[in-house]
């Protein structure tokens, strides 16, 4: 029996593909990001407006590059077969709202800053998509600055979380409608 791909659908051979599309931007970052924020636009609107919010009000980015990058590379390694079918309006709020439930609130220098918990998410993309988790690990090496890490992860979270559960969705509906034929 063949080995179950994991939700997300990242591969080695994706990973590695993506680095051959970024390796000549490495000096030109922001030109990379214009390239893959163009596709996503074209292929993805509802998640395209919704990074392009996130990254003009979210006060959790304080790295627009980094945040940037993790969307763009997440978005470069995962499959066609995941970006090429549009995200509805209804699986981005989704997101969106499973995010707003995992968010606290923190003082900080008298002011209240939301923060968003990501670690379920982490805990369940380690289980089902290790090679992504490894590839962000990786990543998040490469960057020197804490506000760069933090910002990386949630721009790769926005673009992974979505597909993530939808496939899920999909999973469990599979599951709900395979018991009911079952039983007929």
């Amino acid at each position: 029996m063949a080995e179950r791909l994991s939700k997300l659908g990242v591969t080695q051979e994706a990973i590695k593909a993506c680095d051959e599309h970024s390796n000549p931007f490495e000096d030109d970052i922001p030109s990379f990001i214009k390239g893959i924020s163009r596709r996503i636009w074209r292929e993805q609107p509802e998640l395209y407006g919704y990074i392009k919010l996130s990254a003009q009000h979210y006060s959790g980015i304080a790295d627009l590059l980094a945040y940037g990058l993790g969307v763009s590379l997440t978005y470069d390694i995962l499959p066609k077969s995941h970006t090429q079918r549009p995200l509805t309006t209804s699986e981005i709020s989704a997101m969106h709202h499973t995010l707003v439930e995992h968010a606290s609130r923190e003082e900080q220098e008298d002011k209240q800053k939301a923060v968003i918990e990501l670690s379920w998410f982490i805990d369940k993309l380690e289980e089902d998509s290790s090679i992504f988790i490894d590839w962000l690990q990786d990543s998040l090496e490469q960057i020197e600055s804490m506000e760069g890490k933090k910002s990386f992860i949630l721009g790769a979270i926005h673009v992974a979380m979505p597909f993530y559960m939808r496939e899920e969705a999909k999973e469990m509906e599979h599951v709900l409608f395979k018991d009911d034929e079952v039983k007929e």
